[in-house]
């Protein structure tokens, strides 16, 4: 037995010494590096480079190459880390920018005014949806989209559409597919994280407001201004649909090859429900009287909510790159050719 693992180890070096070799002096432009080197790689840290220890002895540790102490591992090391800290970062900044869009679409249609206050809950929250529903869904898989063929060469040329992924294959799902996950998880806690940041917010001018004077208790001048410290914030009912809706097409989108989204968003909505309701019993101003308008629109478009399911789950289902294996996929002659997975439009 300890011979024959010997005998892998040392195919293993040998074929990952020549990777290497070819990706450092004969490939003319930088690729991701996969086969023997990234095994080897990955090997020698223990199948964890995410521990930054395994990870800077596997960047530093040094073979014998041609008669030069040569650091292999150096490219992949330094790759693989920036790819999973920024995928990390991108993850909450998904979210953060949601929350940012949201306040500007809020903003500019209130400004702008409609006819009536149930036209203009209706604009916003659709507006509102469509909005976060392309930075969290759409965005992320168009920075890596290539449509080449799909689309006329005008058009690609100058939308720059010419990244590395052609469909729902294994590396989209390990990095778009990880982006998205990892939003949707951040997601179910960050509409509580954002109440207690509220809360601290709103305790701190409280406390400052109180005065040791019996007879005044309160700092404020006008009642308009204790009002403004002590009373609870608005019930806003738009953005709520809006995030409702935006969790629901987020999983019919890609729950079919994500399954993990569908109890994330169950987490999600129970979430927003538990808050809403605590806070709308011992948070909120009492809330203005809502007709069943707004209500009856968000319950028209989750109706189509189904359909969007089964189209995409048809779209990635049938993909043969995930089906099969390396033996269905049809040969290419060049390198730099699109890989053709025979995936019908």
């Amino acid at each position: 037995m300890a011979a024959t693992y010997t005998g892998q180890e040392a195919k293993l070096d040998a074929f990952a010494i020549n990777e290497w070799k070819d990706l450092t002096h004969v490939t003319p432009i930088k690729k991701p590096i996969f086969g023997a080197l990234k095994c080897k790689c990955l090997n020698d840290a223990s199948g964890n480079l995410k521990n930054l220890v395994n990870a800077y002895k596997t960047y530093k540790k040094t073979w014998l190459v041609d008669g030069v102490q040569e650091r292999l591992c150096k490219g992949f090391v330094s790759d693989f880390l920036k790819e999973f800290y920024l995928n990390n970062v991108i993850k909450y900044i998904i979210i953060m920018m949601n929350t940012v869009i949201r306040m500007v679409v809020i903003a500019i249609i209130t400004r702008m005014g409609c006819s009536t206050e149930s036209t203009q809950l209706i604009y916003i929250t659709n507006m509102v949806f469509i909005c976060t529903f392309f930075n969290t869904g759409i965005l992320p898989m168009l920075c890596t989209a290539n449509l080449e063929g799909q689309l006329p060469g005008w058009l690609v040329d100058m939308l720059g559409f010419k990244g590395d992924e052609r469909d729902f294959n294994q590396d989209w799902y390990l990095i778009i597919g990880d982006t998205i996950c990892g939003s949707m998880v951040f997601n179910v806690v960050f509409p509580l994280a954002m109440e207690f940041g509220w809360l601290t917010y709103r305790l701190v001018f409280r406390f400052l407001d109180v005065s040791s004077d019996k007879e005044n208790p309160s700092k404020s001048c006008t009642i308009q201004q204790y009002l403004f410290k002590w009373q609870g914030p608005t019930f806003f009912i738009h953005y709520k649909y809006s995030s409702m809706l935006n969790v629901t097409f987020i999983t019919m989108v890609f729950g079919t090859g994500m399954p993990i989204l569908f109890p994330v968003a169950a987490c999600t909505l129970f979430m927003l429900y538990t808050i809403e309701t605590f806070k709308l019993f011992y948070g909120y101003k009492r809330p203005p009287v809502y007709d069943t308008e707004l209500n009856n629109y968000v319950l028209k478009k989750l109706l189509y909510a189904p359909f969007v399911l089964l189209a995409f789950g048809f779209w990635e289902l049938s993909n043969p790159a995930l089906q099969g294996n390396y033996d269905t996929l049809n040969a290419i002659s060049k390198s730099d050719d699109p890989q053709d997975f025979g995936h019908y439009w």
